[in-house]
């Protein structure tokens, strides 16, 4: 059964991670939902309406630059 907990865990996660990028160098047209355990971190883009955007990218902790990885949430699932 789902427990609100959880999704607490997860919406700091989400905070957090994207304040420290963004600190770091992400634009700020990005939201980190997750990270890869190296540092680099999957990011949604924010559209121009504010709007979250459905292709997943990937932000580099180097460069600070986010790529396309995938068109959808799906994609990236099904890849897996």
């Amino acid at each position: 059964m789902f427990q609100p907990q959880n999704l607490r865990k997860t919406y700091d996660g989400v905070l957090r991670n994207t304040k420290l990028a963004r600190e770091n160098g992400l634009s700020n047209q990005f939201v980190a939902i997750a990270d890869d355990g190296t540092g680099d971190l999957l990011c949604l883009r924010i559209g121009n309406s504010k709007q979250m955007l459905e292709e997943i990218y990937l932000g580099s902790h180097e460069s600070g630059k986010c790529e396309q990885m995938y068109s959808n949430l799906v994609e990236l699932i099904m890849e897996q």
